[in-house]
């Protein structure tokens, strides 16, 4: 995903971005340190963005001698980190940009999944999913996630396929947007 960000998508100043299901951090540290933007860090487990993710975004970001303290003082208005089932997700902002990475293996999640860019992705804002093609074993995957979009009623979401990764298990970029139609 950061190599799609870096070379395509090339993000310039600060936006509004949310790193759903982000684990480490990694995306949404990339987005506070070359363009800015200002970061919600989700994940389900309110330790790992205690005691995982937090220390990641703070090591991150630490330039010369600064204290911990100093970092999060600097960087505070600029991170929020939200824990919890994504069906509790709070619909309170919307973001230009959201980002997620191997989050829609597991089909029952779809619904939550599209219920947080329904509410929360901007009008003009676009969702990138980065994932396996297909997850053996649980049977959820891009195309099934693309699939499960196109069929919601109404069609209120967009989703294609923009990038194709080929390594030793085929991933794929897929892009949301609202449909202005």
């Amino acid at each position: 995903m950061i190599e799609f960000i870096e070379n395509e998508l090339k993000l310039t100043g600060p936006v509004d971005c949310l790193d759903l299901g982000c684990g480490s951090g990694i995306v949404g540290i990339y987005l506070l340190k070359l363009t800015g933007s200002n970061v919600d860090f989700q994940d389900f487990n309110h330790n790992v963005l205690k005691y995982y993710t937090l220390p990641n975004i703070l090591i991150n970001l630490k330039e010369n001698n600064e204290s911990f303290n100093e970092i999060w003082n600097k960087a505070h208005g600029r991170i929020k980190l939200i824990s919890g089932d994504w069906s509790n997700f709070p619909n309170d902002k919307k973001y230009d940009h959201i980002f997620s990475c191997e989050t829609i293996y597991n089909t029952d999640n779809y619904s939550k999944l599209t219920d947080i860019l329904l509410n929360c992705l901007s009008p003009n804002g676009a969702a990138y999913f980065a994932a396996k093609s297909y997850y053996f074993g649980v049977g959820g995957g891009t195309q099934e996630f693309q699939d499960f979009i196109k069929d919601l009623p109404s069609r209120p979401l967009i989703c294609e396929q923009i990038k194709v990764i080929e390594d030793c298990v085929e991933r794929n970029i897929i892009k949301i947007t609202h449909n202005s139609s």
